[in-house]
C-alpha cells in the first residue's frame, strides 16, 4: 500500500479511508479494485 500512495500523493490514511470495504491495508488481492480518490471531509453548516 505505500508504494500505491507514494505512486498517487495519498496518505496511508487517505487510502483507507477511500477504500473502507479493505479490512487489512497491507494485504491486497491480486485483481482488488483500489479507489485512488481523496474523501473530502464534510461539513455541516447552520
Amino acid at each position: 500500500m505505500t508504494e500505491i500512495t507514494e505512486d498517487n500523493g495519498l496518505t496511508l490514511e487517505e487510502l483507507s479511508k477511500a477504500n473502507p470495504k479493505i479490512s487489512n491495508i497491507d494485504l491486497i488481492y491480486v485483481g482488488q479494485q483500489i479507489n485512488l480518490h481523496k474523501i473530502e471531509p464534510h461539513f455541516r453548516t447552520k
